[in-house]
């Protein structure tokens, strides 16, 4: 609900700017934006729902084709069903608990974008690009900085609607594709610890959530974003 009133409002601002305000970048010109919103991070990944911050430098090589520097801050947890811990006290003491911990992620890399209308108020357009991610641990769950990493693609689109010739709102909808993605790298129980031990062995079996999906070396990840997008030297 809350999203379909965002784009109700923006289609009402954009039918209402005046039709020179197509905020339309010319060759040579550089568009700067930052953007916010949700990322939905696959289920495989063991990474919970995060909120993300992130800005493009894109240069126009023509009015419809940019390119340049993209980064993300992604703010999230880890769900503890997928890191079963064990703890014994004793021989008739054991405690079972999941271990969940919060984590920063970094993406980076370059984009490039395809307007495909960008003489219109209201400008859809294609996004493609490829970079890396770093995932930063929690340090007190693992007892010191730790970090993961690895190459990521993205690809998506949105639509772009104008408030002047210099500055627009755009709201953008990205599949952030992890490669190399390791999940075990996100547990945080010491190996002596854990519930499934690393010969597949499970020590107790009842403690595991069956329903859970495998761990895959690539996870697809989508990230919805509202973004204010500025021409730097227009008026």
């Amino acid at each position: 609900m809350r999203m379909r009133n965002w784009l109700v409002g923006l289609a009402t601002l954009a039918a209402s700017t005046p039709a020179l305000a197509q905020s339309q970048a010319e060759t040579g010109d550089w568009t700067l934006t930052l953007r916010g919103g949700p990322v939905l991070y696959a289920e495989a990944s063991a990474i919970e729902r995060g909120t993300g911050v992130a800005v493009d430098a894109l240069y126009h090589i023509t009015p419809r084709l940019s390119i340049g520097p993209v980064a993300d801050f992604i703010h999230s947890k880890t769900d503890g069903r997928y890191f079963i811990g064990v703890l014994n006290f004793g021989p008739d003491s054991t405690h079972i608990y999941e271990v969940g911990q919060t984590i920063n992620v970094l993406q980076y890399g370059v984009a490039a974008m395809l307007d495909l209308m960008p003489e219109t108020n209201i400008a859809p357009y294609l996004a493609a690009g490829a970079g890396g991610y770093t995932i930063y641990l929690q340090p007190t769950s693992n007892d010191m900085p730790k970090r993961t990493h690895g190459a990521m693609l993205q690809a998506g689109g949105g639509v772009r609607f104008a408030l002047s010739d210099a500055t627009a709102i755009q709201l953008d909808v990205r599949d952030l594709i992890y490669l190399d993605f390791d999940r075990e790298e996100l547990n945080p129980v010491r190996p002596a610890h854990r519930n499934r031990q690393p010969d597949g062995t499970i020590r107790f079996p009842g403690a595991e959530y069956p329903d859970l999906p495998e761990a895959t070396s690539t996870v697809h990840n989508f990230r919805v974003s509202i973004g204010f997008r500025y021409i730097p030297g227009r008026n």
